[in-house]
């Protein structure tokens, strides 16, 4: 979810760089990363009592059942998922999950959906992650959330940038990694 995230924000200042007007081509993907954040927000926060599912608040249930001397703890995780990230499980239930017609959706939300939000429900997730794997499961060698790829990154938007704006590119991925990878400091909830 976020090394797509670090792709399709790069993808959006080359664009931006490169004074490239947003066609069709352009809404089809930015529709896609909508979908896909949104997909992916619904399945890792999925709250139906299916036993085929696993999702971050039936794991933090599972850990409170194992360790009940965290429930409060627990308990304010999961409200800070709710919190966080239950609009835009809302929008992919009505837009994504579902066949989206308001005759049989309750509560029907129009369809709205920012960079600013996708950005916090993904904060809450990762921070939600990192105090299940480092102070509830005591896993403690995660060094970063966004993986450092191996290749040439900018590879596909060199040939439509201007060389002289490849810097600007190559500051603003290693800007945001930097930005989303101090996720995992978050703090001690205990």
């Amino acid at each position: 979810m976020m090394h797509s995230d670090g792709y399709f924000r790069l993808w959006l200042k080359a664009q931006e760089i490169a004074k490239i007007p947003y066609g069709p081509i352009a809404q089809t993907i930015i529709n896609g990363y909508a979908t896909f954040q949104l997909a992916a927000v619904r399945r890792i926060c999925d709250r139906r009592a299916q036993d085929d599912v696993i999702s971050l608040p039936k794991l933090l249930e599972l850990i409170k059942q194992q360790q009940p001397y965290r429930a409060a703890v627990i308990d304010s995780l999961l409200l800070r998922l709710k919190t966080e990230w239950d609009a835009l499980y809302k929008l992919a239930t009505q837009y994504i999950a579902h066949n989206a017609d308001p005759q049989k959706t309750r509560d029907w939300k129009a369809w709205g959906l920012t960079s600013a939000q996708i950005m916090t429900a993904q904060k809450a997730i990762c921070e939600v992650f990192i105090i299940i794997e480092r102070d509830l499961l005591a896993i403690t060698q995660r060094a970063c959330l966004i993986a450092v790829y191996q290749g040439d990154y900018l590879e596909e938007i060199r040939p439509w940038v201007p060389k002289d704006e490849l810097g600007t590119l190559r500051e603003f991925w290693h800007d945001h990694n930097k930005q989303v990878n101090q996720w995992v400091q978050v703090a001690r909830p205990f």
